[in-house]
């Protein structure tokens, strides 16, 4: 997972604003925080989880979630198979 890493946080003066710092929150209850160099676009996907460490991420992110909704659409082989399977006992049957 990703977030904004402390450093930026401190690089805008929020660490005392907000109430956790991401990174800390994660690394504290054992979840795995992974980040790129401030500011740099740095996106995690985890399943349905997606991740973006800051507003820089926004693109890819995006990108991100258009693919993993395109690939719930896409129909899998299996589905496909049982598909054509019935459609061929369908018109197995009507011959």
């Amino acid at each position: 997972m990703t977030g904004f890493a402390n450093s930026e946080e401190a690089a805008i003066g929020l660490t005392h604003v907000v109430p956790f710092l991401v990174e800390d929150m994660l690394k504290e209850n054992g979840g795995i925080y992974s980040k790129a160099a401030d500011w740099q676009p740095h996106v995690v996907v985890d399943g349905n989880l997606i991740t973006g460490q800051n507003p820089g991420s926004a693109q890819d992110g995006g990108r991100a979630v258009l693919q993993r909704l395109a690939a719930d659409a896409a129909p899998s082989k299996e589905h496909q198979q049982s598909t054509a399977a019935v459609a061929d006992g369908v018109a197995h049957h009507r011959a």
